[in-house]
């Protein structure tokens, strides 16, 4: 079965895309919500041969919908469903100038109540940037980060966001870099959001007040850099396995950082994550 998935900007001619695609006996389904993708997909196969050419429209304007899609798109993997990616794109000056001919409002438009110029613009404006590097993980030899610290870096921030912009990147997302090489854009960032609030970031807040309408203008190195973050256990892990490979000053730096970093999971009048993760750590692995 050919599954094609047609995504991009608002006004960048997904639907057209769609038309052109009927015309070479493509089946097209418009504004398909990412949650039902893997449904529709299951129906599709269970034709046995009567829709084996789909196509799908959907948006993924938003960071939720961005995270359904990598969710679904992995599900339609584990199925044995071939699927590729048609991403949708134009200059801002023709999204306007086909907005003002079609008399329809932009999407933005309507939850920010902004100019049409403005919301065009909105849809790839960076709102917020926090930087970390890994200063610890478990296994030592190469894992997850057990312990990390703010920093701000204008030059990696500026390579990022157009890193991003380049595709038309919108939401939430975490772009890890080695060195001067850009390893991943991950839009699972649920990792960070312990460091946010850590380094007393406002990106959180801003991402919510945006997704209400809200306006936010960015502002550089607006949170605390030199701040320590870690997972208890697996940070205590990783020092012990540093001074038992012989990398003594690393294992005791990290014991150090005991008393001084911030626990990630722990929070004022909440313990329930707390309590969760070690009830997981010790009594579930």
């Amino acid at each position: 079965m050919d599954f094609l998935i047609i995504t991009g900007l608002s006004g960048g001619g997904k639907s057209r895309a769609a038309d052109v695609l009927e015309d070479l006996d493509f089946y097209c389904v418009d504004n398909m919500p990412t949650a039902l993708l893997t449904k529709f997909a299951e129906l599709c196969l269970a034709t046995r041969g009567r829709y084996e050419k789909v196509a799908l429209v959907t948006d993924i304007r938003s960071q939720e919908s961005f995270s359904e899609l990598f969710a679904a798109l992995g599900e339609l993997a584990n199925m044995g469903v071939d699927y590729r990616i048609l991403f949708v794109e134009a200059s801002e000056s023709a999204i306007v100038r086909r907005y003002k001919e079609s008399r329809r409002p932009h999407p933005l438009q309507a939850e920010s109540r902004c100019s049409l110029p403005e919301a065009v613009r909105r849809e790839s404006e960076l709102l917020g940037a926090l930087c970390h590097r890994r200063v610890r993980e478990y296994p030592i030899t190469g894992g997850p980060s057990t312990c990390c610290e703010s920093f701000y870096d204008e030059k990696m921030i500026d390579e990022a966001y157009e890193l991003l912009k380049s595709f038309h990147f919108t939401g939430l997302a975490m772009v890890e870099f080695k060195g001067d090489c850009i390893l991943e854009v991950n839009p699972r960032v649920w990792g960070s959001f312990p460091m946010t609030e850590a380094a007393q970031s406002p990106i959180v807040a801003h991402y919510a007040q945006t997704a209400q309408g809200g306006q936010v203008t960015y502002t550089a190195k607006d949170y605390r850099t030199g701040v320590k973050m870690r997972f208890f256990l697996n940070d205590t892990v990783a020092a012990l396995s540093y001074l038992k490979a012989g990398r003594v000053k690393e294992g005791l730096r990290g014991l150090g950082d005991f008393f001084t970093a911030k626990e990630a999971l722990s929070a004022k009048g909440d313990g329930k994550v707390m309590r969760a993760y070690l009830k997981k750590s010790l009594f579930e692995r």
